[in-house]
């Protein structure tokens, strides 16, 4: 990091720049033709002081744009220094901000292209600068105030609580699959909005396609950043809550001229918060790679307390909006992992958590690079450079050791896996691994992400450390089913495409029934022979449920005894003493709950059942 005396002729080395000092109403070169009363300058002296650098990044690698996020500062693919804002043709090679004086510079090349003093449009400071520059001050009242905020909106401030929503009511009941309570919906169509236009509010959602009874239905994005970028360096800061509702209590002015059109207000939307980071990469960019999903939404200046975004289901790999359509379901299904999660007394993923989404391959993984770095134990630079060039084949672009992410989500898939489940299912598969990451030890993983490398995602079961991915595996795939069905039931889930048999109304073909399949596409185990994902549904599943079906359904399903243990007493043997799934169910063995038929004989023949 490096820091810079601010004096009215700083200025970098480069040469060219389509921006000159004085261009901007509020720049110090400006400024400083006001003769005011101290009462207005603020001090004794009477000279405007600067509050911000106007500064432009020109980052060149991932390691600079990693600067520019750990140091927190916003920046936008577009110049700032206007009153009217154009996001036509976002730059990511060149990123904007104004930088608060006192803020350090991060390690990125750098211009900085003028020294200013943000202040409030509306103002009686703003009326005088709009004079000395000869331009007329666009405002639609003569009323003229000064508003100190609580935080420089351009310290990346703690961004604004909506505030509590009554929670949404249940959809019918439905028909339960198994005897556990039936799954439910997180969909809200009722925001609290600003009724000052001056005020932005709005919601964020994105189409959940298994809810629609016949109509296209909807959910919030829960807990993303909202940016709201008004004329002349404004910048309002807030979060959707869990139903993707927001209501920022900062305000936009000097939008509405007396006269003519309303100025450009811009509103970004950006996939981040404490809870997590969503990057999302479909091109060569490096800021793709290595900052948060940031979509440029557009103009709002027309409907800036009813700011409403709708993610439509996409299935082009190329297309943004497909992107983001994934992301935003990516998002939610972290929210409700960590609400099944409490429910079942296990630990969620760990904070700040980095999720890339990617159209670069079919598959997912949860390499957890950003978590094994903060505990001291990165991969090698070699190890995770390769782990990448193995999950994301065809990039287009030079991948390095830096910034990696903790979950890498493969979107190239075909058209019928764009289904909201199915994509959910994969979510929840990835975040069980990443609660599994918080029990275990460090090196357990890093020994996977090498098996990773020389023998793929899942090797072969005569591969030295099969059983270590065994163990890792049979979680995820229980798990992502587990939780499918949690929500989507017996009859909310899309096509599944394991089932190829068609007694649909006697199994339903659900996510339930899938992991009482056992495996992948109608065989005993999942990919490549050797990971027993059935087995954790077997042990905790009741048999009635078996005994109501049919086995020429699917000669697989395993009619056993055992049952009643749950997610909790699983996830509890699953600490770092424990390293491959053998061990696992050995632990399990010697805590058998009490019940009809749960004895070590029948335990022992479910367990030689899957080869144990």
């Amino acid at each position: 990091m490096q820091r810079i005396k601010v004096e009215e002729n700083t200025v970098s080395s480069a040469k060219a720049s389509d921006y000159k000092k004085g261009d901007f109403i509020f720049s110090l070169s400006n400024l400083r033709k006001i003769t005011k009363p101290r009462s207005v300058t603020g001090n004794s002296g009477g000279e405007i002081g600067p509050s911000h650098l106007y500064v432009r990044f020109k980052p060149v690698t991932q390691a600079h744009l990693n600067a520019i996020e750990a140091a927190n500062i916003p920046t936008y693919p577009y110049p700032l220094a206007t009153d009217s804002l154009d996001v036509s043709n976002p730059d990511y090679s060149t990123l904007y901000t104004f930088l608060p004086v006192k803020k350090a510079l991060p390690d990125c090349p750098f211009e900085i292209l003028d020294s200013v003093r943000l202040m409030n449009p509306e103002s009686e400071l703003a009326m005088m600068a709009y004079k000395a520059a000869g331009k007329m001050q666009p405002v639609s009242a003569k009323e003229y105030f000064e508003e100190e905020p609580v935080c420089d909106p351009w310290e990346d401030c703690p961004p604004e609580d909506p505030g509590p929503v009554d929670p949404p009511p249940p959809p019918p009941p439905l028909q339960p699959a198994d005897p556990r309570p039936v799954p439910h919906t997180v969909s809200f169509n009722n925001c609290s909005m600003n009724t000052d236009v001056n005020y932005p509010s709005g919601r964020i959602t994105v189409e959940e396609t298994q809810w629609g009874d016949g109509g296209t239905a909807y959910e919030g994005v829960a807990d993303i950043k909202i940016e709201i970028l008004g004329p002349n360096g404004q910048r309002v800061v807030t979060q959707t809550n869990r139903y993707g509702c927001f209501k920022a209590s900062g305000a936009i002015r000097g939008f509405r001229p007396p006269i003519g059109p309303r100025l450009p207000v811009i509103m970004n939307v950006i996939f981040k918060s404490d809870r997590k980071e969503i990057r999302g990469l479909n091109g060569s960019s490096v800021s793709q790679y290595a900052l948060p999903l940031l979509h440029i939404y557009g103009n709002i200046s027309y409907n800036m307390n009813s700011a409403n975004v709708s993610y439509e289901q996409h299935t082009s790999h190329n297309d943004d909006d497909t992107k983001y359509y994934v992301a935003a379901t990516v998002n939610n299904s972290l929210y409700e992992y960590d609400e099944y999660a409490a429910n079942d007394g296990i630990l969620p993923p760990p904070d700040d958590i980095k999720i890339l989404v990617h159209r670069y391959a079919t598959s997912s993984s949860a390499p957890m690079f950003q978590q094994l770095l903060a505990g001291g134990n990165l991969a090698s630079s070699i190890a995770t450079i390769q782990f990448l060039s193995t999950t994301l084949g065809g990039i287009g672009m030079p991948i390095t050791a830096v910034s990696p992410p903790d979950i890498l989500y493969g979107y190239g898939l075909s058209g019928g896996q764009f289904a909201t489940d199915q994509l959910k299912e994969t979510a929840y598969h990835e975040f069980a691994h990443a609660s599994h990451f918080r029990i275990t030890s460090y090196q357990l993983w890093l020994d996977n992400i090498d098996y990773i490398i020389h023998y793929g995602s899942y090797g072969d079961a005569t591969d030295p450390g099969a059983d270590r991915t065994d163990l890792i595996e049979m979680w995820g795939y229980f798990m992502g089913r587990e939780y499918a069905h949690r929500r989507y039931g017996p009859t909310r889930h899309s096509s599944l495409i394991a089932f190829g048999f068609p007694d649909t109304a006697t199994f339903l073909n659900s996510w339930y029934a899938w992991n009482e399949n056992s495996g992948d596409y109608n065989s005993l185990f999942e990919s490549n022979g050797h990971i027993a994902a059935g087995f954790l549904h077997d042990i905790i599943d009741d048999s009635t449920y078996n005994a109501a079906h049919n086995l020429n359904d699917n000669s697989a399903i395993r009619m056993d005894s055992i049952r009643g243990f749950t997610i909790t007493s699983i996830f509890n043997q699953m600490g770092s003493s424990t390293t491959n799934a053998a061990t696992l169910i050995e632990k399990l063995r010697s805590n058998i709950p009490i019940g009809i038929g749960n004895n070590i004989q029948n335990y022992d023949s479910l367990k030689f059942y899957y080869n144990y």
